[in-house]
């Protein structure tokens, strides 16, 4: 036999090997069913007011106040309650499943050591823990996850999946949106534009300067109409698509609290006031440009600033006349 052979036969003969050391872990005499009790039998989603997620170096805090907040590096940042109270309500369903193993020295193997490991802690409102999860790699057959309760030795396959719901990228846990949540298009009697922006070099930069009202004809049906020009026909289509692109536009992330921040919000380029029926008003600050095709941008009044991509403001910041139609 030849030497490259003899070298494919010995690699061949490793690797099958490794698997059967793999199969005899998982399916070890140890593996035995842990039925079908609860993972954390009375936890109750509403009494935690601290969620951290660890993996290695990073950590997520999320601190339940009047809502769910992201706190890093003494900053506070809106965190999206749909995705911590989703995740919160799979934890407090979770059963133990099957029973992998037992051995400690199983347990990188599985991801649940080392930098693979990500740690789950669930805290009360008077700082006790409520609950400790370690979650490693997707188990056998992509079912579910390797995890860990709290000091327990007993390695479990759940039946979801955890991993990919544990991130501790920031961005993850954010809630980006620029307008608050509950905001209707049909509750917006007034937009305003202001400003100038130049979203491609060398291309006319966009005046803007108009409002849009809503009022009644004379059949009492509500119609959009220029300010002063009630007579000039309008594409109500595009308002609305307007509104509904404001309504939904998110960041893509926080700008930091830096000096380089305070200076491109204080270089305003344009504004869009929107007026509610209820006398609430919100006016998005567009700033200068940031890295990439983004810009920074704020709420009037806001402690944050957002890095909001250049197409999304491209479709809200339009200028007068494409609004223009022939007929109502």
């Amino acid at each position: 036999m030849s030497f490259r052979g003899k070298v494919i036969l010995l690699g061949s003969l490793c690797a099958a090997l490794l698997v059967t050391f793999l199969l005899g872990q998982v399916f070890s005499p140890e593996r035995k069913a842990g039925g079908g009790a609860a993972l954390f039998p009375g936890l109750k989603t509403e009494a935690v007011r601290k969620v951290s997620v660890k993996a290695g170096s990073a950590e997520i805090l999320l601190v339940r106040e009047k809502d769910w907040l992201l706190q890093e590096s003494g900053r506070s940042f809106p965190a999206s309650a749909k995705r911590v109270d989703s995740m919160l309500k799979e934890i407090s369903t979770l059963k133990r499943g099957n029973v992998i193993t037992s051995r400690q020295d199983a347990w990188a193997g599985l991801g649940l050591q080392g930098a693979d490991a990500k740690i789950l802690t669930l805290y009360g409102g008077k700082g006790e823990k409520l609950a400790e999860l370690t979650i490693g790699k997707t188990g056998v057959g992509g079912g579910g996850s390797y995890i860990r309760l709290g000091d327990e030795k007993q390695v479990y396959q759940t039946g979801s999946s955890l991993a990919s719901s544990m991130e501790t990228e920031r961005r993850f846990w954010s809630d980006l949106r620029l307008l608050p949540d509950g905001l209707k298009p049909e509750n917006v009697t007034r937009i305003s534009f202001r400003g100038r922006m130049a979203f491609e070099e060398g291309k006319k930069a966009r005046s803007l300067d108009y409002s849009l009202l809503k009022a009644a004809d004379a059949k009492g049906k509500m119609h959009w109409t220029f300010e002063g020009q009630k007579d000039e026909a309008i594409d109500e289509a595009k308002v609305e698509q307007i509104l509904s692109n404001m309504i939904g536009a998110e960041g893509n992330d926080f700008a930091d609290a830096s000096e380089n921040t305070r200076k491109a919000m204080a270089e305003a380029k344009a504004e869009v006031t929107f007026s509610l029926g209820d006398n609430r008003e919100y006016t998005l600050v567009v700033g200068s440009k940031a890295e990439g095709s983004q810009y920074y941008a704020s709420l009037k009044g806001g402690e944050l600033a957002y890095l909001v991509p250049e197409w999304r403001l491209e479709r809200i910041l339009v200028e007068r006349d494409s609004l223009k139609s022939p007929t109502r």
